[in-house]
């Protein structure tokens, strides 16, 4: 998961990825198909985002929870 407040960016990236906005509570906010070259603004209440290559995660349905533990 990355952290973020405001959004992120896709430059330099050369493949479309799947993101999913992330809640503090670990819900899920919606998946967006990242397109290299773009930013993406985060929605309200958004504390993060989960990337993963292609359509990996694309079918997550908003309000969705999920188990996210820290890999230290």
């Amino acid at each position: 998961m990355i952290p973020t407040s405001v959004g992120v960016h896709t430059f330099g990236m050369r493949f479309h990825m799947t993101g999913v906005w992330v809640s503090a509570a670990n819900v899920s906010l919606g998946a967006v198909t990242l397109i290299p070259n773009k930013v993406y603004l985060a929605p309200t209440g958004s504390v993060g985002i989960l990337e993963t290559s292609g359509d990996a995660l694309c079918d997550i349905p908003v309000g969705a929870q999920l188990a996210i533990r820290d890999a230290k």
